[in-house]
């Protein structure tokens, strides 16, 4: 289970952050006629819009390729332990079915390996949906830590640069098809992202 394309298609919504944007007040002392025109011109202001490009935060976000990286080598372990099951079983089986086929047991013998071939089978079955389901859980609270980081630091980027939108753009799904180089504001959220997470990772060991 590989979790770069799925983290991407993930972040495609999570990472949309919008604003809240000035309103025009409206003076005590106007008329009726001037309230409703003057309600009807309070209109979002999108003036300050830039865009993330995401395909480069999963590959360079540091917490991203950490917790990626640690996932891919406990996900291939476990494939291989459910291999080697998978394959001594098929070992069993073709055992099984030599010696049936030579007549060297006993018709009652058989049955009773057969039996015990169906429990094994089943055994190993159940492993597997029980490590495909734990692998699955592990994958999602990865994805919802890579996700729920860089929106909290969009956050705290966004109170100074106070942007009325940021987009989300990346290979598979784009919300940007044209635009001026100077929104693209991916290499500083990803240089803020990886010092924010250097500092709280050494705060965590000390």
């Amino acid at each position: 289970m590989r979790v770069n394309k799925t983290l991407s298609l993930l972040l495609v919504t999570a990472l949309a952050l919008t604003i809240s944007c000035k309103q025009t007040s409206t003076n005590a002392t106007s008329t009726s006629a001037e309230k409703i025109t003057q309600e009807s011109e309070k209109t979002e202001d999108y003036s300050k819009i830039a865009y993330v490009n995401t395909d480069s935060i999963v590959t360079k976000y540091t917490m991203a390729t950490e917790l990626t990286d640690a996932f891919n080598i406990k996900a291939e372990k476990s494939e291989k332990q459910f291999k080697a099951k998978t394959n001594a079983f098929e070992k069993k089986v073709a055992n099984f079915q030599n010696k049936v086929s030579k007549g060297l047991v006993t018709r009652t013998e058989a049955m009773n390996m057969q039996e015990q071939l169906k429990k094994e089978e089943q055994e190993v079955m159940v492993y597997g949906r029980k490590m495909e389901s734990t692998l699955h859980e592990e994958q999602t609270v990865l994805m919802n830590k890579v996700s729920y980081g860089i929106k909290e630091y969009l956050k705290k980027y966004n109170v100074e640069h106070k942007y009325s939108l940021i987009l989300n753009n990346n290979s598979m799904t784009t919300n940007v098809l044209a635009s001026d180089p100077s929104l693209n504001i991916t290499e500083e959220v990803l240089k803020g992202l990886n010092e924010d997470y250097k500092a709280n990772k050494n705060k965590d060991n000390k």
